[in-house]
This record gives C-alpha cells, sequence and structure tokens, in this order.
C-alpha cells in the first residue's frame, strides 16, 4: 500500500474489525493517514459494521470483565509515558515503534524496518529525497517448518 494504491475493502474491514495483526494494521493505519480514499472507504465499513450491530440485542458486560477494565484503568494512571522526538514526514502511527537505521536500495531511495513484536509480516518504511511521504509494505514471513 501507498498513497497511489488503495487498500482493498477486505482489508479494510479487517482492520475495521481487529482482525489483522500488529503489522499489517500499523501498514493500513499508516496508508489511511495518507490516504483520504481509504480512509472515507474505512468510515464507511464502519457505519455499515456499526448499523449492523445497532440492530441486534445488547448482552450486558460481564462483572468480571468490568473488574478487569477498572483494574487496568488504576494501574495506567501511575505509569509515565516515554516521549519520543517526532520525526518530520514519518506518519504519527509509527512514533511509538522502533526503527531500524536507513539503508539505501536504490538512486534516491532508502528502507528502514519497523521493529513490531509478534508480527506476522516484516513492515518497512521507504523514503525518497525528493519527497517525505513515508510508504509502507508488508512481505509474509514463511511459516517455521514443523517437524514430524
Amino acid at each position: 500500500m501507498n498513497a497511489r494504491h488503495l487498500a482493498s475493502d477486505e482489508t479494510l474491514a479487517g482492520f475495521a474489525a481487529g482482525r489483522l495483526d500488529e503489522g499489517m494494521s500499523l501498514v493500513v493505519a499508516a496508508h489511511l493517514e495518507i490516504n483520504a480514499a481509504s480512509a472515507k472507504a474505512l468510515r464507511e465499513i464502519e457505519a455499515v459494521g456499526g448499523s449492523v450491530l445497532a440492530q441486534g440485542e445488547a448482552v450486558p458486560m460481564l462483572t468480571s470483565a468490568d473488574d478487569a477494565l477498572a483494574r487496568l484503568e488504576r494501574e495506567a494512571e501511575g505509569t509515565p509515558v516515554p516521549v519520543r522526538a517526532i520525526e518530520s514526514g514519518l506518519p504519527r502511527i509509527l512514533q511509538p515503534y522502533d526503527l531500524g537505521r536507513w539503508h539505501p536500495i536504490g538512486r534516491g531511495v532508502a528502507m528502514r524496518r519497523v521493529h513490531v513484536p509478534g508480527a506476522q509480516a516484516r513492515v518497512h518504511t521507504r523514503r525518497t529525497r525528493t519527497t517525505s511521504i513515508t510508504r509502507m509494505s508488508t512481505r509474509s514471513r514463511a511459516a517455521p517448518a514443523s517437524s514430524p
């Protein structure tokens, strides 16, 4: 995905439903920051999903779920959040991630790894000398061979 290539409706629906792994979600979120058409398509998908949910019967949350949420909120209140310097031209969604160093991959183009623990895909960001737009792509990791 990049500014000219739109995310598929299937990918956007998976993103809206929370079905994508963290790496692919990161790619989609960065794409949405630079592509208004995909952001509009996502809002439409979310509206359809919301209307479907609104037609169903409400189910009360379990008391244990409420307790767990309250405990998480209490724990988060005292936790300091480290602040990083914001890098120019980098999608905001990438700011909290560890980024590798830039590697030249061609004339005027560089690439670096975005470290996403547990991601099912490798995430990279690219830049050119003439633009500050960051492009991201994924390459699926080969599944480890299973031993008999």
